[in-house]
């Protein structure tokens, strides 16, 4: 089963159905590349990324999610902070004999 394609102009109908909606709740794009779509709505939401040292970043922690209030611009740095706070990053121990 691949993606579907998404028709022209859905994306941007998207956008600004995203802008219209407050919710606490994850939103979802149904579509592939949804890291885009969260970027277009970050963008949207908060300005123009202040620099390429910036990426979107989930208060959710939930990379599919398009909702404005869960997405900020922060560096690399402040997304990995807060994947940790929040439990959601992998720890890996290796003991050797």
């Amino acid at each position: 089963m691949g993606h579907k394609r998404v028709r022209p102009g859905e994306r941007i109908a998207m956008v600004e159905l995203m802008m219209e909606m407050n919710s606490d709740w994850c939103l979802f794009w149904p579509f592939a590349h949804a890291d885009h779509m969260a970027r277009r709505v970050c963008e949207a939401a908060n300005g123009p990324k202040p620099s390429s040292d910036y990426e979107c970043c989930h208060s959710c922690n939930n990379n599919l999610c398009i909702n404005k209030n869960h997405l900020r611009w922060g560096t690399k740095k402040d997304n990995a902070g807060d994947r940790k706070k929040k439990r959601n990053h992998l720890t890996v121990t290796i003991k050797f004999k």
